[in-house]
């Protein structure tokens, strides 16, 4: 592990701490016991929104039931914005088909429409497309009004509350061999490809409080420390964040004196969050 990502891990208060994307419902949200937990396990992945706040880059939800549950300072991991990449999202529905999708496009015909070989499509630079794919049809290219680019289209908002209000959304893969697997697996009324935001477009969502849908929007790091282990009676100790953060300094120094770190080359997957 390159010594300069230790100097990215510390301890913020939570406040400082801005999502680009919404939580699920409050009835579906995650809740947590702040007595039942010892440690939290992998600091949080944030990259520097102004000089005093952060934009977290995910586990929204978990962050904000720890917030919810009273937790002041979290562990996080300071990424720079070079070492971050926009990612494209394949998004499997249920309970959502083609009559469906029509059905909202003729609703909200100013804001969404079907690319045909008749229509004309949004002005160049103002439209977001996805691509929708139903089982045994011609894939769609579904386009979304989006000019003021102040943070989540508000065309995408109202599609997925749409897809939301027959069924649900989950992420899913591309060249998924689910033939070869024993599970069952949740079988899709359609898939939906929404291209990649750029980091910009998340800072602003975070700053005008036009927050994505869970799940649509993704970044990559090419560093990420986890383990940290950070006991959450330290956390919640009335100690100043200083004395905080130097059990933080002095925690990781004596894990690496005692050969408990490590580090890997190339990419990292980690398969059980």
């Amino acid at each position: 592990m390159e010594p300069d990502i230790f100097s990215q891990l510390r301890l913020l208060e939570t406040d400082q701490l801005y999502p680009y994307e919404s939580v699920r419902l409050l009835e579906d949200r995650m809740t947590i016991d702040l007595d039942e937990i010892s440690l939290l396990r992998h600091p949080f992945l944030v990259t520097a929104l102004d000089d005093d706040d952060y934009l977290l880059l995910e586990e929204t939800e978990y962050f904000h039931a720890l917030t919810e549950a009273g937790l002041a300072h979290v562990p996080v991991q300071v990424c720079p914005p070079e070492r971050l990449t926009p990612l494209t999202s394949l998004i499997g529905l249920t309970g959502f088909d083609r009559g469906d999708l029509e059905r909202t496009t003729a609703r909200y015909a100013e804001q969404i429409h079907i690319d045909t070989a008749d229509n004309e499509n949004l002005p160049e630079g103002g439209s977001l497309a996805l691509t929708f794919e139903f089982p045994d049809q011609t894939p769609l290219t579904v386009r979304l009004r989006h000019t003021s680019r102040s943070g989540c289209p508000a065309a995408l908002e109202l599609l997925f509350r749409a897809i939301l209000s027959r069924g649900r959304y989950l992420p899913t893969v591309e060249n998924d061999d689910a033939a070869e697997t024993i599970t069952r697996l949740t079988s899709f009324s359609a898939t939906v490809k929404i291209p990649a935001f750029s980091l910009d477009d998340l800072k602003t969502a975070a700053s005008a409080e036009r927050l994505f849908p869970p799940g649509l929007a993704r970044l990559e790091s090419t560093w990420r420390a986890l383990n940290i282990d950070f006991p959450l009676s330290v956390l919640t100790s009335p100690i100043p964040i200083e004395e905080k953060q130097r059990f933080l300094r002095e925690l990781i120094l004596l894990r690496r004196r005692a050969r408990r770190t490590s580090s890997y080359q190339g990419r990292i997957y980690l398969l059980n969050r």
